[in-house]
């Protein structure tokens, strides 16, 4: 299993800057899993841009159809909670992210992200090899 953070898996879609290029939709085997959180959150970023006017109605209702699609399943934020909560008070840093970290601790995996930040803060710890950024991952 690989776990996706909702910011890699924008980049399908969305590139980060307008010169930027999207991230290839991946081709895999591995089951493409996440924190339910994700299910939120990717249709928080399609609404934000729909009303940025950057997708249109139809493009953001197809976009997250194709999301949802190519993920596998969603694994429940309670059972997650409270090691993403004690990531976050350790490393300050966002709870939200530390789900996704939580979820590849607890699958034995890596998480695919778009997250500079995330990469950074975590880079010199003991979860940095569970981190991949999206741009060169090749599944």
């Amino acid at each position: 299993m690989i776990v996706i953070d909702a910011s890699a898996a924008l980049r399908w879609f969305i590139p980060a800057a307008p010169t930027a290029s999207t991230y290839p939709i991946p081709e895999t085997d591995q089951p493409l899993v996440a924190p339910d959180l994700f299910v939120a959150e990717i249709r928080n970023t399609a609404l934000i841009q729909i009303r940025k006017k950057e997708l249109d109605r139809d493009q953001a209702i197809a976009m997250v159809a194709t999301i949802d699609s190519l993920m596998t399943g969603y694994f429940p934020m309670p059972d997650l909670a409270a090691t993403a909560w004690s990531m976050a008070l350790e490393f300050d840093h966002s709870p939200y992210d530390c789900f996704y970290i939580a979820l590849a601790r607890q699958l034995d995996t890596v998480v695919v992200t778009a997250d500079w930040r995330m990469i950074r803060k975590f880079a010199s710890t003991a979860f940095a090899t569970r981190l991949i950024d999206g741009a060169d991952w090749t599944p």
